[in-house]
């Protein structure tokens, strides 16, 4: 529901233009460690393309979910895997 940007540009930049930490963000994360940087603006491995279908597929559940029965409701469904 808030937070720092957590070493994100584009979450620190709404930061600054929103002047609050304050507002309701949806993640979708890449795992930890290594390079990021080089793993985020790569291509995906074949045998990744299973898991990032699921992980668009729930996004997407997440986001409807936001929309239409609020943060809790979609923090509940995306987090419960």
């Amino acid at each position: 529901p808030g937070g720092s940007s957590g070493g994100h540009k584009g979450h620190k930049s709404l930061i600054q233009m929103l002047a609050t930490e304050d507002y309701a963000r949806i993640k979708l994360g890449i795992g930890k460690g290594g390079q990021t940087i080089d793993h985020v603006l790569g291509r995906f491995k074949p045998d990744e393309r299973t898991d990032i279908d699921k992980a668009i597929k729930r996004a997407q559940e997440g986001a409807e979910l936001f929309v239409t029965s609020g943060r809790d409701s979609a923090m509940n469904h995306v987090n419960s895997a």
